[in-house]
């Protein structure tokens, strides 16, 4: 069946195919992911690894906010030795948010990230 946009509903034509093949991708990934880590768990340990937050892996914190954004870091959670107080205006456990009307992380540079530490390199 050819799929048809669908503008007043906001999808395709014909139902949620698309919405339920990624469902079932997810789910197929989670159910082997699992079974790795079972079955070899250093797999586990690297995939948990590849995705924590590197603001944790810092050992100082930034002078200022604009040398922690100009390095990639924002959002430096209260856990890393990163952080510090007066760079967490909301008190929230944050700091060096981005500023809502200014530029945000870069996708690319932690997606890069992600894929050396799965790589191991």
């Amino acid at each position: 069946m050819d799929e048809v946009q669908d503008s007043d509903r906001g999808g395709y034509a014909g139902g949620g195919g698309f919405g339920l093949m990624v469902l079932w991708m997810l789910a197929c990934s989670a159910v082997i992911l699992f079974g790795l880590s079972r079955m070899h768990p250093e797999i586990g340990a690297r995939v948990a690894y590849a995705f924590r937050d590197p603001a944790l892996d810092l050992t100082k914190p930034f002078p200022n906010c604009k040398a922690a954004h100009a390095a990639g870091f924002y959002d430096i959670p209260r856990a890393s030795p990163a952080y510090v107080q007066w760079q967490d205006p909301g008190n929230n456990g944050i700091a060096c948010a981005p500023a809502p009307d200014g530029p945000g992380p870069d996708a690319s540079v932690r997606t890069a990230l992600i894929w050396k530490r799965l790589s191991g390199r």
